[in-house]
């Protein structure tokens, strides 16, 4: 039972970390207009390129409910497009457009400022260490053929 207490504790801390993260993060001005999702779908197809609906659900984690609607509300904003396969007509490929790269570049630099700003709690040593036992927990889940781990790029 205590160990489960541990466990539950730990689990909550992680979701409510997460979460509070995410939310500061699209709470900051200058990224409104998308949501961290929506955001999350131009940086993958700007990472992988195109990407059929069943591939984009799989990268992202998500529904492919999900993902209909997170698409539908892109290519409303001429951020993405839909291309039929030309080697099979019912095949579709999710395809990032100019105006959805244009938007990343916009956003992305903001992103990252958040982003390194939610982190400056913690000192150099301490993100290196909450990166060694977050990568060692994500080693114990299943990868998707999609997941590439990141190079640590900030050292700060």
């Amino acid at each position: 039972m205590f160990r489960s207490k541990k466990s539950i504790h730990l689990f909550r801390l992680l979701l409510f970390v997460t979460k509070a993260l995410v939310k500061n993060i699209w709470d900051s001005p200058g990224l409104s207009g998308l949501s961290g999702p929506q955001f999350g779908v131009l940086r993958v197809l700007d990472n992988s390129g195109p990407l059929t609906p069943s591939e984009l659900s799989e990268t992202m984690l998500v529904s492919a409910a999900n993902v209909t609607g997170l698409v539908s509300r892109l290519k409303k904003l001429g951020f993405v497009e839909r291309r039929r396969q030309a080697s099979d007509r019912r095949s579709l490929k999710i395809v990032l457009s100019h105006a959805g790269q244009e938007a990343l570049g916009r956003i992305t630099p903001l992103w990252e400022c958040e982003v390194a700003r939610c982190f400056r709690p913690l000192n150099p040593r301490e993100k290196r260490e909450l990166t060694v036992l977050l990568d060692k927990f994500a080693d114990a889940f299943p990868k998707n053929r999609f997941f590439r781990r990141q190079p640590e790029e900030d050292s700060a």
